[in-house]
This record gives structure tokens, sequence and C-alpha cells, in this order.
């Protein structure tokens, strides 16, 4: 190999390049046609007018603090439902610590009850042996 070949094929393919190689590779493959694309040459930094560049320029910068500000957001609304979590099972323990006392409640008023001997049914037993 040249070091030509060797630098083609260690520099990366753009990502757009890549997608349509992709899909004409596909085509080819299955025997349809491969449409033919138009590209614009992109202009470079040198072809530009002051004009552009400032766009470019103003473009970045818009794109940089919405960037910013959406970041700030996500990171909030991550806050927030963070917190909206911790809540909500601070107050489901609460709620099963609540649940196991009534159970406790209800089990230890059950045992009273099948412990007591009702007065009543005693003092109708003692009527009925007069």
């Amino acid at each position: 190999m040249e070091t030509s070949d060797v630098e083609l094929e260690n520099t990366e393919i753009p990502v757009k390049l890549g997608l349509r190689f992709a899909i004409e590779s596909r085509r080819f493959a299955n025997g349809l046609d491969i449409p033919e694309i138009e590209t614009k040459p992109v202009p470079s930094k040198e072809e530009l007018s002051v004009e552009q560049l400032e766009k470019r320029r103003l473009r970045r910068e818009r794109n940089k603090v919405a960037a910013s500000k959406c970041r700030l957001k996500r990171k909030a609304q991550a806050n927030k439902l963070e917190q909206s979590s911790n809540e909500l099972q601070a107050a489901n323990q609460d709620l099963e610590n609540l649940i196991k006392d009534l159970k406790k409640e209800k089990s230890s008023l059950e045992s009273m009850l099948n412990k007591h001997e009702c007065l009543l049914n005693t003092e109708v037993e003692k009527t009925r042996e007069f």
C-alpha cells in the first residue's frame, strides 16, 4: 500500500457521504437504479463574504445560547422529577408504615376480643339456671 492509500483508510468519511454510499450500495445490490443526487459545493471560509461570515457567527452564537438554555431546562426538569420521586417514595413509606401499624392494632384487638368473656352471656346463663 502506498502512503496515500493508508491516509484514505484512516480518514473519516462524513456521515452524509457514508449514508449516501450505503443507500447506493443497497440499491445497486437490489438491481435498482441509483438516482443522481445534485450536490452544491459548500464554499470554504476563504470564499465566504464578510456578510456570510457574520451570519454564520450570529447563527452559531444563537445556537450556542439555545443549546445552553435547553441543557439548563433539561437539568431543571430532571431535578424536579427526582424531587417528586423522592416525595412520592417518602409518602409511600409513610403509608406502608401506617398499614403495618393498623394491622398490628387489628391483630391486638382481635386477640383481646377472643380472650374476652362476654358478661352478658354469663348473666343470661345464670338466669336460666334458676
